[in-house]
């Protein structure tokens, strides 16, 4: 072998090198060294450009968001809804000059002038433009609803009326497989226990800007895992997520969901602290024995709350199904206070995490942002070109010339 076909042969080993490299890191289902990059958000509040920033800058395959997203509209959002929730919208929204934030917070600006900001200058949310198409995401995006949403445009995208390329709603039906090693189920909407056993257009009211879960949806959330364990053998290979816009350090409810469904992760926003908070049941609570059950105060406060009448027989199949966290807990051993990580995440303008798996295992990373969300901008029309001044124009040079 010649010395001048040694440079060569360790050309091509450099370059094999290189494409090695690059496998580990792509998305291909097949591939055994898959690397998938989901980033972890929340409380955007129609700030849906800055999903994508993030995608772009952490290099993310798949978005993960816990409530408060920004379900609004042009039409119904400022002039059907509840005017305390334009009210609250503006002084909230950190474009919003100061002199006008005053007079919004002495009331020296109601009635239909606050709804005309809202619908002219400062808009609820950019969502618009990805139902429009104007705008899309980059990667698809999972998501609850929060208990700031336009009810309206909620059960649109929830009945099918509205559909968003990359957007996928989490609820008690539906789950999704997320990358290679990830399996994710979600309820969103605030959790208050006088409401539980509402129906669903008294929890979502087409007016409201509010949302609340019921019971009934926490069995049929059950039932869903349940099904998807008998139906695929693989599905007890997947690192599960549970998502939640209220924090399970707030509802025991929602921790004793989590725990049911067996999930590694419980994400979840809301509460508006200024930086991410990751703990288990270990690091908070006290181990009783090798069982784990939830607080019988909690299961007798919740069954009083029952009403004799005006459930539905879907709501009573599911209601029926979620006391089962209570009457048939299924963990029997001392792993809940280990095997579920809880992750608080802060609103988007505080800071957001990316959860990263692979052939070596999960790694989680948090960032901070500076307390100052960009102003909504939407995408405006082109301008039509007024056809009636050219013809005007051409007729006055004729004039000239005669």
């Amino acid at each position: 072998m010649s010395k001048n076909e040694k440079p060569n042969q360790n050309q091509n080993k450099n370059k094999n090198k290189k494409k090695n490299r690059n496998t580990k890191k792509t998305n291909n289902n097949n591939d055994v060294n898959r690397v998938d990059r989901i980033l972890l958000i929340t409380d955007t509040h129609g700030h849906l450009s800055l999903i994508n920033e993030l995608i772009e800058k952490h290099q993310c395959d798949y978005v993960l968001h816990a409530g408060d997203f920004g379900l609004y509209d042009d039409v119904h959002s400022p002039n059907e809804l509840e005017e305390r929730e334009c009210f609250l919208h503006l002084i909230h929204d950190h474009s919003v000059p100061k002199e006008i934030l005053k007079n919004i917070r002495n009331k020296s600006i109601t009635g239909n002038e606050l709804r005309k900001l809202c619908a002219e200058k400062y808009p609820f949310s950019d969502l618009p433009d990805y139902i429009s198409g104007k705008k899309r995401f980059l990667k698809p995006v999972y998501f609850v609803p929060g208990n700031h949403e336009d009810c309206s445009v909620f059960r649109k995208i929830k009945n099918g009326e509205i559909n968003i390329e990359n957007l996928f709603l989490l609820d008690e039906n539906h789950s999704y497989k997320v990358g290679k090693h990830f399996r994710v189920f979600g309820l969103g909407g605030n959790l208050i226990e006088q409401l539980l056993f509402k129906t669903f257009e008294e929890r979502a009211p087409l007016n409201s800007g509010k949302y609340t879960m019921g019971f009934d949806e926490i069995g049929h959330l059950i039932n869903l895992s349940d099904s998807l364990r008998e139906q695929d053998p693989q599905e007890k290979n997947l690192n599960r997520i549970f998502i939640s816009h209220v924090s399970p350090g707030l509802e025991p409810l929602m921790r004793y969901c989590a725990h049911y469904l067996k999930v590694n992760f419980a994400i979840s926003g809301h509460m508006e602290h200024r930086c991410i908070e990751t703990w288990t049941e270990f690091s908070t609570s006290e181990p009783k024995g090798s069982t784990y059950k939830p607080s019988t105060e909690v299961c007798e406060r919740i069954k009083k709350l029952v009403p004799e009448k005006g459930l539905t027989k879907k709501m009573i199949h599911g209601i029926d199904k979620a006391f089962k966290i209570f009457d048939e807990w299924p963990i029997q051993r001392i792993c809940p206070f280990f095997n579920t990580n809880f992750i608080n995440l802060p609103d988007a303008i505080d800071g957001h995490a990316v959860l990263i798996s692979g052939p070596k295992g999960i790694s989680f990373e948090t960032y901070t942002s500076p307390r100052k969300f960009p102003r909504i901008l939407r995408v405006k029309p082109p301008k039509k070109k007024n056809n009636n001044k050219s013809q005007n124009t051409e007729q006055n040079k004729n004039k000239k010339q005669n």
